[in-house]
C-alpha cells in the first residue's frame, strides 16, 4: 500500500522484514517506509513473521487514511 522507489523495492524482494530492515546493506532504506514497528525494538516478533508484519502495517495505514481523509476501505 505504500509506494517506494523501484530500486528499494527490488532490494526487499526476497528478504524477510528483519533481514531487510536490519541487514548491513539494506538498513539504509529504513527511512523510506512509514507505519513501521519501532526500530528500537528489534526483538519484536513482528520482524520475524512477514504476515503479522504486513497485517500490523496495514492496520496503521488504514487508520491513517480514515483519520486524515475520512476514507473507509471495505
Amino acid at each position: 500500500m505504500q509506494p517506494v522507489r523501484a530500486e528499494v523495492n527490488n532490494h526487499k524482494r526476497t528478504k524477510s522484514p528483519r533481514d531487510f530492515f536490519f541487514g548491513d546493506s539494506t538498513r539504509k532504506y529504513q527511512d523510506q517506509y512509514d507505519f513501521m514497528p519501532s526500530y528500537d525494538d528489534p526483538q519484536s516478533d513482528l520482524w520475524d513473521d512477514p504476515l503479522k508484519f504486513i497485517s500490523w502495517r496495514k492496520e496503521r495505514m488504514i487508520a491513517f487514511l480514515q483519520k486524515k481523509y475520512q476514507l473507509v476501505l471495505v
